[in-house]
């Protein structure tokens, strides 16, 4: 099956629905964006429940709230518990985007252990 760039899941947090049919986009390798008008906090882990009957968990990464005149949707971007072989092979078939490139390296610790940034 060829990556695809979307999908639509539904959610929940602690056994609560929070949406039905919520659309993930931008899909990458080690993260995704769910599109929803009022995103959880970051840090709130969250399960999600595929189509194809596939359950994982993620823990919310990003937020972006609805602000006037924004061309991007609200939503948030989420990162998946990918240590069960199911989910981590569903997510991998959907992964269209590449991984995200990290901003700069952590700098090497000095003798005493110690970083400095």
């Amino acid at each position: 099956m060829p990556p695809m760039s979307e999908s639509f899941v539904d959610l929940s947090y602690r056994g609560l629905a929070l949406g039905k049919r919520i659309k993930l986009t931008q899909v990458r390798p080690t993260s995704g964006y769910l599109e929803m008008p009022t995103p959880m906090p970051v840090g709130t882990l969250i399960g999600i429940a595929t189509d194809d009957g596939v359950q994982l968990e993620a823990i919310v990464a990003e937020i972006h709230e609805q602000v006037g005149g924004s061309e991007r949707p609200p939503g948030m971007l989420v990162r998946p518990d990918l240590g069960v072989a199911v989910a981590d092979a569903w997510w991998r078939a959907r992964a269209a985007l590449p991984a995200e490139k990290t901003e700069k390296p952590t700098p090497p610790a000095d003798e005493s252990g110690k970083v400095i940034v």
